[in-house]
């Protein structure tokens, strides 16, 4: 059975990046490449190309999605590397891009995911969450906006100006 995982990225109380990961989502697989990714990068310089992404929408996504699930043989769209197994490398992809940036907004399938990954622009924070399935939580679940996710319970957290190192942030995950 495959871990799933969702990348959320917030700025501003809005959702920039909803990627979906179909597996190795654990916090020592996707997990870890996100954190890396993290420390790897200008936090600073990442918040503002977050201004260049944005979500198709409509017609435009269903096309999209559409063509995702067909052979190349049978589109003629122009699809953009699939990045749904290795979701954590959305962040070096942004990060290294200059052009705006379309994304498609995977938030619908946050209930199936096994662990969400937030970098949380509004709290500096990059949390990680676990999702239970069978339980509901009153404390530490995912919001985002007005919905609330109680069978996914925060593990962790991290400041995103201050990560800490590799060591650390294994240990903390074995703590939890």
């Amino acid at each position: 059975m495959s871990t799933s995982m969702m990348l959320i990225v917030k700025k501003d109380s809005n959702i920039k990046i909803a990627q979906y990961g179909s597996y190795d989502g654990s916090p020592l697989s996707q997990g870890a490449n996100i954190f890396k990714s993290l420390k790897s990068i200008d936090i600073n310089a990442f918040k503002l190309k977050l201004d260049k992404c944005y979500f198709l929408e409509g017609k435009e996504e269903e096309i999209m999605r559409d063509a995702f699930n067909k052979p190349p043989s049978q589109t003629n769209i122009e699809i953009p590397i699939s990045i749904m197994e290795e979701a954590s490398s959305i962040i070096e992809w942004i990060d290294i891009s200059d052009e705006k940036i379309v994304l498609l907004n995977d938030i619908k399938y946050i209930d199936g995911c096994n662990y969400i990954y937030m970098v949380d622009f509004d709290s500096d924070k990059f949390k990680i969450y676990y999702n239970d399935f069978s339980k509901e939580f009153n404390e530490d679940y995912l919001e985002i906006g007005n919905l609330k996710y109680k069978s996914c319970k925060q593990i962790v957290q991290f400041d995103l100006f201050n990560l800490a190192f590799w060591n650390e942030y294994y240990n903390k995950l074995h703590q939890a």
